[in-house]
């Protein structure tokens, strides 16, 4: 997915960040370094943990968690 991005020169940074402005944000990464895009269009894609419940483990086929689903082989299919 990374590199279908970056094809279409669209620039992928993990940080935490804070959005000054429609076209400005601030990226701060663990040693706090802080660093300012300023961009005509920006995603901010937080992201997700998968939470477990118990006597439900993932197997990829009937139980799945949310990164699963568009590995799926009648997804990909379509």
């Amino acid at each position: 997915m990374e590199m279908l991005l970056q094809s279409h020169r669209v620039f992928i940074k993990y940080a935490h960040a804070d959005l000054l402005d429609p076209h400005q944000v601030v990226l701060v990464d663990e040693g706090e370094k802080n660093e300012t895009i300023e961009a005509d269009a920006i995603i901010l894609a937080p992201g997700s943990k998968s939470k477990i419940l118990p006597g439900f483990s993932p197997d990829g086929e009937k139980i799945i968690t949310s990164d699963e689903p568009w590995r799926l082989k009648r997804c990909r299919e379509k």
